[in-house]
């Protein structure tokens, strides 16, 4: 399972040892065409809900393409390793959100799923609500994402 021990690399980064000793940097969330990307396995179970993991409309990836299975008991949601490693497919889709319109990111960067993650979370980072009050904003958001 990917629950296991949080990492802290930086300050303002974290990464999870999955119970196979790999580092997760980056985590896909494709709900359909939409994509959230977090920097974290827990960031990523706490959006979420079960309730739409046992309907399956979430796919989950790890940067390296390896698919994670969401798993539910008691309403909480668990991410679990596969032996289903899809990268090309992992890069497709980062490819055809990145071209989106509303987007607008270089989709060269979906050769690089973790740039591409990196991009993603810069984007959503300057975007974010509340950044004209910097205690607001701190409050809200607390301090940037960063994938490393």
């Amino acid at each position: 399972m990917l629950q296991g021990a949080v990492h802290r690399r930086s300050a303002r980064s974290l990464t999870c040892r999955s119970h196979t000793g790999a580092m997760v940097r980056a985590v896909f969330v494709f709900e359909g065409n939409d994509l959230s990307v977090y920097p974290s396995v827990e960031g990523a179970v706490s959006y979420v809900e079960a309730i739409d993991v046992d309907n399956g409309e979430f796919d989950f990836f790890a940067e390296d393409g390896m698919v994670l299975s969401g798993v539910t008991h008691n309403e909480q949601v668990t991410l679990q390793e596969t032996n289903d490693r899809r990268l090309a497919d992992l890069r497709d889709r980062l490819r055809r959100y990145l071209v989106d319109p509303r987007v607008g990111l270089d989709p060269a960067l979906a050769n690089n799923p973790v740039a591409a993650a990196q991009a993603i979370l810069d984007r959503e980072w300057e975007r974010r609500p509340f950044r004209w009050f910097p205690w607001l904003d701190r409050r809200f958001n607390g301090v940037a994402r960063f994938i490393v």
